[in-house]
Parts: C-alpha cells; structure tokens; sequence
C-alpha cells in the first residue's frame, strides 16, 4: 500500500510543481510594477553626458580645468595685471573669447601630441560650460550652450574632426600584441576628441525656442558638415564605421568603442532626424505617392494585465463563460446567448478584481488592414467558387481602391465583375476594399519594376495579366530623402562588414554572453592603468563595467533601428539590404539571445553611482560630501541622496533604468522588423524556440515594449500548433485586443507545425536578386553599363561583315583615342568584378 502510495504523491507533486511554474510564467503582473516610460529618442542632456564618461575618467576633469585657467591666465596676463586677479571666461568680451578659441585651433597644427591634447581639452572644458563647484546645473548647461556655438562658428568642429583622422593612425600595429593590457591610459587622445565632438553635436543638436537666428544656422552648418564628407571623401558618420571596423579586426584594438558608438549614434541621429522626423518624412512620402494617409500608431494607455479568468484552461468546469470576480454565476445551461456572450466579452474586456483593469472595450483599438494581394485572392476564390467570371480586369477596382482604399464606393462600377456573386460576397468584399492599405514598400517595388523595363526597353502588353499585386499600382515619381540617399550611398560597400562589427560589438556586451579568448575587449576605455588597491575601488570598477556594457548595448540598438527606420522610408530595397545583412550575421539569434534572460531584473538594474556621474562629479566632488560607494548601495542599493539624483541616470522612483528600457525596445522592434512578412525568418524564430523567451520578456509592464512583443507572437502562432494556443489562451487574447489585425491573415487557427526554414529559402534568394539588381542599376550604373557592353552578345549583320576592313580603318586607325579615358574605363571594369566576387 506504502509502495503505491509514495510515488503517486510524488507524482501529484511534480504536477503541482509544473502547474505551479507554468503559471508564474504566464503571467505578466507577478511582483511588476508598472513602468511610466515614455519612448524618446533620447534621454536628458545631462543624462546622455553623464554616459559618455566612465568613473576611471573623473580626475581628468579636475586637471582640464585647472589646465584651462592657467592657459586663460597666460593668455590675458596683461590685461589682467593692473587688477591682480585672475581672468573670468564669462566676464571676457565676445570678441576675447573668439580670439581665445581660435588661438586654441591653431594649436592643433602643432607638431607636439600634448600640445594638441591641451588644446583639445581646454576645447572640451568650455563645451562642458567651465564647471566648477556649487554651480547650479541649469547655469551649467546654458554656458555650455554659449560656448557650443562659439566653437561652431569659430570652425572647431572641423578642426577637431580633421585632428581625429590624425589620432585614428597613431598606434596601428603597437597594440596588436597585448590587446589584455590596454586601458584608458593607451588612448587619452582618441578619448578627448571624441567627447569633445560629442558634446558639441549632442549640445547644438537639441533644439529650443528661444536660440538666436545665428544659432539656428550654426545648427544647419553641423547638419551639412555630418551629411557631407569632412576628411577625404569620408564623412564623419564613415570615419567612425571604419574606426569601429579597425577595432573590431584587431588591427587598432586600444580604440574607445563606448565613445565611437555614442558618437556614432548621435551623428545618425542630427543627420536623418528621430522618430517625429519620421513620422512627418512618411506623411510627406506617402503624399507624394498619392496614398492615404498613414494609420495612428498603436499606444495603449496603460500596460498589459493578462485576463486570469476568461480563457483559463484550469479555470471553471466546461472552459464556459466565466462570470466576473464576486458575481454568483449561474448554470451554463440556464444562460441564454445574450448573458453567455454579455459574460464573455466582460470577462475579455476587464482583468481580475485584484489588477488594475482597462475599462469596458467596446470597439478595438485600432483600424484593421488589409493586404492588396489577400483581396484579389479571395476575389479570384469567390469568381471561381460561384463561376463568375468577367473579362474586366482587376486593375480598374484596384486603381479605386489604391489611393484611399475604397474600392466599391469610389465609383467602380462592379455590377459586371461581382454581380453574380450573393449579396453578402460582395458586402465582405466592399469591407475589405474599405480596408485596404497600400504601404511605401509597394510603391517602392514597381518603381523598381517599371526602372528595369525602361533599362531594358521593354514595354509590358496590355493585354497580359499583372505578374503580382503590385503591377497594378501606376508608379509615382520617386520620393528621395537626400541625407539619407547619401548615408546608403557612402555605407553601400562595406556595409555587410558595418553590421558584422555592430554585432560582435553587442555580442561582447550582452549580459547572457560568455566571456571567450577570441571575442572583443570592449572596455578599453573603463580599465584603469592601475590596478584596484581596495575593496571600494574593485566595487565601483565592477560596476562600472557592467554600466560601460548597458550603455554599448543602448548605443548599439539605437544606431541599427535608425538605420532600418530611415532605409526603410527612403526605399524598401535599401531597408531589405540592410536586413539581409543582419540576417546573414545572425542577428535574430543574437537578440534572442540577449531577452533570454530576466528581463524586469534587467531593466531595473541599479547599475549606476549618481555621485560620480557627469556633472555631478564636478559640481559636488565625493570628496566633499564624504559619501562612501558602499553605503551608497552602489550594487543594487538606493540612488543616494535626493539632491544627487537629477543627473544620474539611476533607477527612478518608478524601478526602471531608462537606458536599458530604452535598448530592449529598440531591440524588439528590429527584430519585429527584421520578420515581419517573412515567413523564412519567422519560422527560424519558432527553430530557435523563441516563444518561451518572448513570453517571459512580457513581465516587463510596459506597453509599447509588450506591443511588440506580442507582435513577435503573433506571427509565429500558426507554427507553433493547437496545443500551444490552448494551454496560452491569455496571450492570443492579449494579441487580439492590442496588436493590429490584418483581414483574411490566419494567425489564430492556421497549423504549420511542419515548416522549416529552407521550405521559404526561395523567398530569401528571390529577394537577394531584386536587391542586387536594384543596387547595381543604381549605385553601380556607370561601371554596369560597361559591364553590359563587354558581355553582351552582338550578331554583326552580313554588309558589316563585307565592309569590315573600310570600318578598321576610318572608325579605329584614323580616329584620335583617348587612352586615360580607356584605362580608367577598364580598372572600373575590374573593380566591378571584384565587387561582384
């Protein structure tokens, strides 16, 4: 009896234990705060310099300042000497300062490297608003932006970036053979130019309402200067790509890759715009398109609160209608349909008596889509199911319904093509022409479409059907985004190695990564040149690593999600290139690797020591204020005092750090972005076994973060199978009540379980083609058109053939060659070829 016994509790136990699991897991408001975090492009001024310094770095800023007064001192000596004081920036006229700052650009032509580096770092000290101790941070700031400007229009960030490209060739092949040893010591020059480039495009690029018109057009003159090439033919967005590519080689390994991405980022960011730029360059995109306007964004209100009784397979008897918390129910068969159905969408609609509810829903939150190519298609299943058959062709309805969407009322007469079908056909066909949004990427792909006939003098027979969908849609005149033709134009050929070097950059500093002997040294700029004499310094040096990593992390994620956005708008086969290369550096499988992990500790990670952030290690030094790291609770603890917190970037009194919140957006919407339509890549994500990773990251309380997510589960559903869908009946109600429908899109009932990825490899190489296509007829169009005359075949006619010789000599010998023009012709030829290789 004791032997039957024992292992059927053991058994009932595992049970308990897995049920238990399982529910912890599913759901989403377990110990989760909700985060009020509203997504930007980027932090707060102080913020966003407090991150460019690591803690090793705080005693420089006492040496430059002290370095910027005894220069001052030397500079106005006579002038001051009757007063027997030292001189004052603020109280120096305009014109002193002027002539100050460029006494100090001229310095850079100097031969010695320390009399460039004083330069440079007084440069610094007046960008940073000449610091000094309890000087408010709202003064700080406002010199700062004084002296920003002033180094705009006395030309020092040209003078700065033509001084980097100097730095950048110091020290190749010195480093290479004890890449473990270097630290901040081994790059002090690159360090001081790049934070002082940074300060001046993170300064001047934050717009406000009362600049003078001259700061207006010094903000216009840095935009110019990082859209067009500076050094060479280089701009600086491609110096700091090639830099980061030489770091990630090996070949210049002591680089300061924190401060490389940071500049990075914020040089894409002035140059294409954030996401209101987006939003107005796609409303003007898709104006001069001729299509509608651009759907209202999905923001829900509040975060996610799963329903725990509607839908719960362990819930009542029958899996019925559940009645709300406190209400007695009735029996099921007692309820008519109308209470059954009142009970059901109440119970939908509203979470549990104990979480924050949403309120009564009567209507979704957003407009559904529908796909041009799904319409024809069902139009085409109807005609052939009811044997109604016309010779009218699709392309008269589908020109009605292009611009607006609005197919049936727009005038169409369809009494000949739907009128034999029954009344409710053509009523779900008329919602669905209601319903149609054509996207730019279309329009994108028959301007393309219509660009290869033209190259090739072909012209498309009237009376034959449309190959796809979009042959339908009459190609507009391209809309181009200038900096951004000219960024893709600049990146194109080393592009596949930019993404490569990005990723291996955020494999090195993902927390869920191992530290190997073959991968990256990302903290060369947070190392000290000694090593840690006590248990305090090893605590801040330990924290500040992991700091240095989120902070890669955020730079890294912002930098590829602009890109995507910004070539996505100017042209989907520039988007779909960029895609492609992330795809083949396996991306997808390094993201999920990164949200495989505990994503709420992740983003509430404490991280940070506000007293020795920027500005605060200046205005307040730690000495003064006596603070001990430990007691501050560096290491998870509290922020520190309330008076140190405003520039600290720590976790808020909401429990979330804004710059790792920040990076798991970013990194969800590009994987959103990368497998949206693509079936090869979304079935790779159910091979990977993403759906237990996305499921646990919806811990994490916030709504556009869960948005996506749920969009990541919606599109893998079908593959996943029946059984999934049953035992998580809370996430398919989650993705019906907040992700955006698309009609006759089978999400929730399709079954695909036997997919893999090479099923839809065709897609990936159809795609690969169009894209090469595109690029070679566009950015290869000279060095093509050679190309195309050297392997084309010519069938000479037979009077050619007689008169031969006569063509020799009049067409060949006797005619002036240019033969530069011929050479240069064929090293193009050849540079093609290898491209092509």
């Amino acid at each position: 009896m004791d032997g039957i016994s024992g292992p059927g509790i053991g058994s009932i136990s595992r049970l308990r234990d897995v049920i238990r699991r399982q529910r912890k897991d599913s759901d989403s408001s377990v110990d989760a705060p909700d985060f009020d975090f509203k997504y930007a492009d980027s932090d707060t001024y102080l913020h966003e310099l407090a991150d460019l310094y690591a803690y090793t770095e705080v005693p420089e800023f006492e040496n430059t300042k002290l370095q910027f007064e005894a220069s001052l001192e030397e500079a106005f000596r006579d002038a001051t000497s009757s007063l027997h004081r030292s001189p004052r920036w603020h109280k120096l006229s305009l014109a002193r300062r002027r002539a100050y700052v460029m006494g100090l650009i001229d310095r850079f032509e100097m031969h010695g490297a320390q009399d460039r580096l004083s330069a440079v770092r007084q440069l610094l000290y007046l960008a940073h608003g000449n610091y000094r101790p309890d000087m408010a941070e709202s003064e700080l700031c406002r010199v700062a932006r004084q002296n920003v400007f002033l180094l705009l229009q006395a030309g020092a960030f040209e003078a700065t970036v033509e001084l980097l490209s100097l730095e950048m060739e110091q020290g190749r092949g010195v480093y290479e053979s004890s890449k473990s040893n270097i630290n901040i010591a081994n790059n002090h020059n690159l360090r001081t130019c790049l934070s002082l480039l940074y300060a001046v495009v993170e300064t001047a690029s934050r717009e406000e309402r009362d600049d003078p018109p001259e700061w207006r057009g010094a903000r216009a003159l840095l935009v110019e200067q990082l859209s067009n090439p500076i050094v060479g033919d280089d701009s600086l967005t491609t110096m700091l790509f090639n830099m980061l590519l030489s770091f990630c080689s090996g070949a210049m390994p002591h680089y300061p890759v924190k401060k490389i991405l940071l500049l990075l980022w914020k040089c894409i960011l002035t140059t294409l715009g954030g996401v209101e730029t987006l939003k107005e360059l796609k409303k003007e995109a898709r104006s001069a398109a001729g299509l509608q306007p651009v759907y209202p964004d999905l923001q829900p209100s509040r975060p996610l609160v799963l329903p725990t009784a509607a839908f719960d397979p362990r819930g009542q008897a029958g899996g019925g209608s559940v009645a709300p918390a406190g209400a007695n129910s009735s029996p099921p068969s007692l309820l008519s349909l109308t209470d059954m159905m009142g009970k059901l969408r109440g119970s939908v609609s509203s979470a549990d008596a104990d979480a924050p509810t949403l309120g009564p829903m009567k209507m979704l939150e957003f407009r559904p889509k529908a796909r041009r190519s799904d319409v024809e298609a069902f139009v085409e299943a109807c005609q052939s199911k009811f044997c109604c058959y016309d010779a009218t062709v699709i392309e008269e309805s589908g020109k009605a319904g292009g611009g607006g969407g609005r197919g049936l009322e727009a005038g169409v007469d369809d009494s000949h093509r739907f009128g034999c079908l029954p009344e409710p056909i053509r009523e779900s066909i008329k919602v669905l022409y209601d319903h149609i949004y054509i996207p730019l990427s279309d329009i994108h792909m028959v301007q393309e479409e219509a660009a290869a006939r033209e190259t090739l003098n072909i012209t498309p027979d009237a009376n034959s059907p449309p190959s796809s969908s979009r042959a339908t849609l009459a190609p507009p005149p391209r809309w181009v985004n200038p900096p951004t033709e000219a960024l893709y134009r600049s990146l194109l050929p080393n592009l596949s190695q930019y993404m490569i070097a990005l990723l291996k950059v955020l494999l090195a500093a993902a927390p869920t990564s191992r530290t190997r002997n073959d991968s990256l040294n990302i903290l060369v700029d947070v190392l000290p040149p000694e090593p840690p004499s006590n248990m305090v310094e090893s605590t801040q040096i330990t924290l500040d690593i992991s700091r240095h990593k989120e902070i890669v992390v955020k730079a890294v994620s912002a930098i590829l999600f602009l890109l995507l956005k910004h070539f996505k708008l100017n042209h989907a086969y520039q988007f779909e290139f960029l895609g492609q290369q992330l795809l083949f550096a396996n991306c997808i499988p390094l993201i999920l690797k990164f949200f495989n992990q505990n994503m709420a500790q992740y983003v509430s990670s404490r991280n940070n020591y506000p007293v020795m952030n920027f500005p605060n290690c200046v205005l307040r030094p730690p000495g003064d204020e006596g603070l001990d790291p430990i007691a501050m609770g560096m290491m998870g603890g509290g922020g520190g005092p309330e008076g140190l917190t405003s520039s600290g970037n720590a976790t808020t009194d909401m429990g979330y750090c804004w710059r790792n919140l920040f990076s798991c957006i970013n990194l969800v919407r590009i994987l959103q972005k990368l497998t949206k339509w693509k079936h090869c890549r979304t079935v790779m994500m159910v091979v990977f076994r993403s759906a237990p990773i996305l499921k646990r990251a919806l811990k994490v309380r916030h709504s556009l973060f869960q948005l996506y997510v749920l969009k990541l589960l919606k599109v893998q559903t079908k593959y996943l199978g029946r059984n999934w869908r049953r035992s998580n009946m809370r996430t398919v109600s989650a993705i019906y009540h907040r992700v955006r429908h698309h009609l006759h899109d089978d999400w929730a009932y399709g079954n695909d379980l036997a997919a893999k990825p090479c099923d839809f490899q065709h897609e990936e190489l159809a795609l690969k083609s169009a894209i090469e296509q595109f690029n070679g007829r566009r950015y290869f169009s000279e060095q093509r058109g050679v190309v195309e005359m050297l392997e084309r075949d010519v069938v000479l006619s037979k009077s050619f053939a007689e008169h031969y010789e006569e063509w020799v000599e009049l067409e060949v010998f006797l005619m002036p060659k240019d033969w530069d023009r011929v050479l240069k012709m064929s090293s193009a030829f050849m540079e093609l070829k290898l491209v092509d290789f």
